[in-house]
């Protein structure tokens, strides 16, 4: 049996399917539209052999398909197993994506690529709509918007997906072809979109195919509705993630979104963003006092603070200075001074009248001063 089975283009990896077990015997892979080669990278098991492994790059033009069969053999035994992979490759003019998906939402119909419109119910345990999706191509364009939130339940496209649902045989689980490890070619990518409890909003993504000449477009619209909390906890508390009566400190119901906002700067309690009851407590350092904007104001307690920063910078300049001063002196002090060295003889043929002479050491019998 083979023990490790791979393709590449180049450096780039290029995905089998299912992913690699021994077991398994048929695997597909797709190349991208500018993906125009590819190798095959198979590895026996100790005792074993690879057969009709391809040597090199192989060609593949748009729009091809090769078929390739491995052999392992065993040298003992002679057992074979073969191992064969239809390698694809895109024509580039591929809209469609292999994935979409709103994590912590139940999308119905069922994703396909072929079905462009979608409704999703949102968990209330979620904040933002968070869409995943996996391109068909790598180099394909993708683009997000969504529209404004509207409060409510869009019923008609709720029934109309439900419908659609039965008659595709319900809602499947999403399979998880994308959760690789290491190198892979292809990645789940997201985004994030806020949404209120009780609130819908329509996003749509729209997807260019790789080739620029072809230019074909594809427009998927899924409708996200967010559940919303029961009426013995109508509010939403952000901090915790659950649905609550009381809000926490710093937050105030907003009964127009069914959830507990922040109250403005430094407001400990408010009734709304701009009505603030009780400001956050004193420090050592700070006073809070409430404004007119329903903000709190933050009052410094001791002068020094308000210096405290041109203080500090003032503090290390001054030590800057000492330290260059220091290593002037020091430069100054330890500079080598020229000595200069006078030799008396009697002798006029050695050295001339009172002349200054360079003096490697007292001459033998010859006095000498110094200055």
């Amino acid at each position: 049996e083979l023990t490790a089975l791979a393709l590449r283009s180049g450096d780039l990896p290029v995905d089998i399917f299912p992913l690699f077990e021994p077991r398994i015997f048929e695997y597909t892979a797709t190349l991208d539209f500018a993906m125009s080669e590819y190798e095959v990278d198979a590895f026996a098991a100790n005792g074993c052999t690879v057969d009709d492994q391809p040597k090199g790059p192989q060609t593949l033009h748009i729009g091809e398909t090769h078929h390739i069969t491995l052999a392992s053999r065993n040298f003992q035994t002679g057992e074979v197993s073969q191992y064969r992979i239809k390698v694809h490759r895109l024509i580039g003019s591929e809209p469609e994506v292999q994935l979409l998906n709103v994590v912590g939402a139940e999308m119905k119909p069922a994703f396909d690529p072929s079905t462009k419109h979608y409704v999703a119910a949102l968990e209330v345990g979620y904040d933002t709509v968070i869409v995943e999706f996996v391109t068909r191509d790598a180099s394909q364009t993708v683009l997000f918007s969504a529209q404004p939130e509207l409060p409510g339940q869009p019923h008609h496209l709720i029934a109309a997906a439900e419908r659609t649902a039965k008659l595709d045989g319900g809602t499947a689980p999403i399979t998880p072809l994308f959760n690789r490890t290491g190198e892979a070619q292809y990645r789940k990518q997201a985004t994030r979109f806020f949404i209120d409890p009780g609130f819908h909003r329509q996003v749509t993504i729209t997807v260019q195919s790789a080739d620029d000449l072809a230019a074909i477009v594809s427009v998927y619209e899924v409708v996200v509705y967010r559940l919303e909390c029961p009426a013995s906890e109508p509010y939403f508390d952000p901090t915790q993630r659950l649905c609550t009566r009381q809000c926490s400190p710093g937050y105030y119901k907003a009964g127009a979104t069914h959830r507990c906002s922040r109250c403005n700067t430094h407001c400990l309690k408010c009734s709304s963003l701009l009505k603030c009851e009780m400001c956050e407590s004193d420090t050592e350092d700070f006073n809070y006092k409430v404004q007119p904007d329903g903000s709190c104001r933050e009052i410094v307690k001791h002068e020094y603070k308000v210096y405290q920063v041109w203080a500090f910078g003032l503090a290390c300049l001054f030590v800057f200075l000492v330290c260059m001063g220091v290593g002037i002196l020091h430069r100054c002090c330890t500079r080598r001074h020229t000595v200069r060295v006078y030799v008396e003889s009697s002798d006029d043929s050695d050295f001339s009248d009172g002349a200054e002479h360079a003096f490697a050491g007292p001459a033998e019998g010859k006095p000498y001063r110094v200055e």
